[in-house]
């Protein structure tokens, strides 16, 4: 079996990524994303506004898990070199599920035309930022189970 002190170890390591790709989301989603031009829309599969915006994750998400990699390469000797293609793997994957998710809601939104002053209009962006944040979850799922 693990050592105890390993396992509660590996559990803040978790906590700590998780904690900081919410962070990162929370940067691209509301920090950074009001520089694109409001006339474009992300409803669209084509929209740049939605793929610079995915683009923005992407990135997040590569720095995230790079200083992951790094932190862990130097704690753990002799850990996995193959996480570091974590990094390229994570970043695409969100660039495509973040932008998917997020074109999806924009057309159900645009689509019915709802807006901020209805209720459903916020449940619909509930249950986005829960889509987001189950794939940082799986993102860590992944990494635990197939690079670490």
């Amino acid at each position: 079996t693990k050592n105890p002190n390993f396992v509660e170890h590996n559990k803040m390591m978790y906590a700590s990524v998780f904690l900081l790709l919410i962070i990162k989301h929370c940067i691209c989603d509301y920090g950074i994303q009001g520089r694109f031009d409001p006339k474009a829309t992300k409803d669209t599969w084509l929209s740049s506004r939605l793929w610079l915006h995915g683009f923005d994750h992407a990135v997040g998400t590569a720095m995230v898990f790079a200083v992951f990699c790094v932190w862990l390469s130097f704690a753990i000797p002799n850990s996995n070199a193959l996480m570091y293609l974590s990094i390229v793997i994570f970043a695409f994957s969100d660039l495509v599920i973040h932008s998917m998710i997020d074109c999806v809601k924009n057309k159900v939104i645009h689509g019915t035309g709802y807006n901020s002053s209805q209720r459903i209009f916020w449940w619909i962006n509930m249950f986005d930022q829960i889509a987001h944040n189950v794939t940082y979850f799986i993102f860590l799922w992944c990494f635990d189970k197939y690079f670490f």
